[in-house]
């Protein structure tokens, strides 16, 4: 990372899930993960979604079902779904969907966790 950089999501793909992201302006992506390459060595990554001038991206998901769902919040406390059921995808590298014209996202909602079910042995 160079300065400024930060780690905003980590998560692990499996062949057909969506990658999600959304900027502080209000646009988010939705895409395949096949589209996100991995790169070795000196590389840098890929360009998920375009960001305009002093924009930045807020949070970012993988979308494995129709009901995963990325949560934004913008300052006012107003929360955006980015869902496949509701955004199509499209390919990376472009500023995605117009979620709202005027405010700001200040953060993403995690999901909440799942809980793994234990079955009992006789």
């Amino acid at each position: 990372l160079v300065d400024g950089d930060e780690v905003l999501y980590v998560g692990q793909t499996q062949d057909g899930d969506r990658v999600a992201a959304a900027t502080r302006r209000g646009h988010a992506l939705i895409c395949a993960s096949e589209d996100v390459g991995v790169l070795a060595g000196p590389g840098k990554g890929v360009q998920l979604i375009k960001l305009g001038k002093d924009d930045l991206v807020v949070g970012s998901q993988i979308l494995r079902a129709k009901r995963d769902t990325l949560t934004l919040e913008n300052e006012k406390g107003t929360q955006y779904d980015v869902t496949t059921r509701k955004y199509g995808v499209v390919s990376r590298g472009g500023k995605g969907h117009q979620l709202f014209r005027r405010g700001k996202l200040v953060s993403r909602i995690p999901p909440p966790p799942v809980l793994p079910t234990i079955e009992e042995s006789n």
